[in-house]
């Protein structure tokens, strides 16, 4: 081997530990990242229930809680085709999109219309009765 030759190897296998080392610090350091959840109460689980529905604004946005299966739901009321705020028509039980007319069942799933992807659920969590939206923004 080459004087020349054995230069080029040696530089080579630098560069390539110097990525793999940077590359093995960013990664370790991202894994390390969590996603901080704020905790929102909204009610008791019984007293929504009873309601059958609750919406309320967080981080300027509207979310309804649909409490009348037997599982709570929470939605995001941003359309998914138009960005629009939905409307909930509670006779029919569905949500109206005033843009296009769009209209999503009370789970959130499309039936008709311009939109193709259901209405974005929100999570909750249910701590000794009491209901929470876990907010992300």
């Amino acid at each position: 081997m080459k004087r020349r030759r054995w230069i080029e190897l040696v530089i080579s296998a630098a560069w390539i530990g110097g990525i793999a080392w940077t590359a093995n610090n960013f990664l370790r350091r991202a894994s390390g990242i969590r996603l901080q959840l704020r905790k929102i109460a909204v009610g008791r689980e019984d007293e929504l229930r009873q309601r059958r529905f609750l919406q309320v604004e967080i981080s300027g946005r509207t979310v309804h809680i649909n409490a009348s299966s037997d599982r709570l739901v929470a939605l995001d009321l941003r359309c998914t085709h138009g960005n629009c705020t939905v409307r909930y028509t509670p006779k029919q039980r569905h949500f109206v999109c005033p843009c296009h007319g769009g209209i999503f069942d009370s789970e959130g799933q499309v039936i008709s219309g311009p939109p193709t992807k259901p209405l974005a659920q929100v999570p909750l969590r249910n701590e000794e009765g009491i209901v929470y939206i876990l907010d992300h923004t």
